[in-house]
């Protein structure tokens, strides 16, 4: 049985290697890491040049290049490059270089980027791409230097998602018009069955609705619910939008899956003004869900119940 001496001596030899295990000095690229998380430019700037793993990525495998184009450093980022750094290696997301760059619209780390060879439609493991990314924030300078570069307009995510459907659904409608002027598919659906169209018209941007229309997109094409842009923006008492699908000729009855109506959907939500003009353009009150109920049935308010008797007793 060793001696209580000898235990001792053992667990303090244990401890001075552990301790000498973490005390080991910095690498060069931990040293270059750690400046640019402190957004140290001119540090990184000095310390770039004596990095000898230039592909060194951290714990969430962020690499050197990710950090630099995330933080809009071209000139370290060209360095970088210059030195091999590979342009298209994921972090722990998915994400790439290109990507970090384009969220926060650094156009020049971009252009770099892209001048080098990163490609332009890598896809996140959800299936998102750069100009998906420019085109949800609205970044019209980076949207059309991805397109010039060749970027795919109908690319899908995961669930079937495209940059005009993400455009649309934000109200970037600068992005929309760059999207169009290239070919997107106005009317591609989502796995869900959802168009721009729909997207807009239930997240109530009437100017994105506007734009879509006068390009032509389907009225009354139905998602996998069965609902159209029409019964979506009733849903949500968005009556610019509503007037604007009626008066481009969208079918004010159209049923959902379940029997579900514009009308029934604005009278639910307790939406009057939208109720109103749905009447007026000849809904049909008297119409009933699979569950045997019409719009008066779900109606919420004294107003609407009196709307719907009205028209219900023509």
């Amino acid at each position: 049985m060793k001696s209580l001496s000898s235990t001792v001596l053992i667990a303090a030899i244990v401890l001075i290697d552990t301790i000498g295990m973490h005390a080991q000095p910095e690498t060069q690229a931990e040293k270059f890491m750690n400046a640019l998380k402190a957004y140290d430019h001119e540090s990184a700037l000095v310390l770039v040049d004596k990095v000898d793993s230039v592909n060194y990525c951290n714990n969430e495998n962020r690499s050197l290049l990710i950090w630099a184009s995330n933080l809009g450093y071209a000139d370290i980022c060209k360095v970088l490059i210059d030195k091999g750094a590979q342009l298209n290696i994921r972090n722990a997301r998915g994400g790439t270089a290109l990507m970090a760059a384009t969220i926060y619209g650094h156009s020049e780390v971009i252009e770099l980027l892209l001048a080098r060879g990163a490609e332009v439609d890598l896809q996140a493991p959800d299936g998102i791409t750069s100009l998906m990314l420019a085109s949800t924030v609205g970044d019209t300078g980076t949207v059309r230097l991805l397109l010039e570069n060749g970027a795919r307009v109908d690319v899908q995510d995961t669930i079937g998602v495209t940059a005009l459907m993400l455009a649309s659904k934000n109200g970037q409608a600068d992005v929309i018009k760059l999207l169009l002027n290239r070919n997107a598919d106005i009317d591609l659906c989502s796995n869900t069955g959802g168009t721009a169209l729909m997207y807009a018209a239930i997240h109530g941007h009437p100017e994105v609705v506007k734009l879509l229309l006068d390009k032509e997109a389907q009225l009354d094409l139905q998602d996998k619910l069965g609902n159209t842009a029409l019964l979506l923006a009733s849903q949500e008492g968005y009556i610019e939008i509503v007037t604007q699908l009626l008066d481009k000729g969208a079918e004010v009855d159209v049923q959902t899956n379940i029997g579900g109506t514009a009308l029934m959907f604005a009278s639910n939500n307790g939406h009057t003004a939208v109720a109103r003009i749905l009447l007026e353009k000849g809904a049909n009150p008297n119409l009933k869900s699979v569950e045997g109920k019409n719009a008066y049935d779900y109606a919420k308010n004294s107003e609407i119940k009196a709307l719907l008797s009205y028209y219900m007793g023509k």
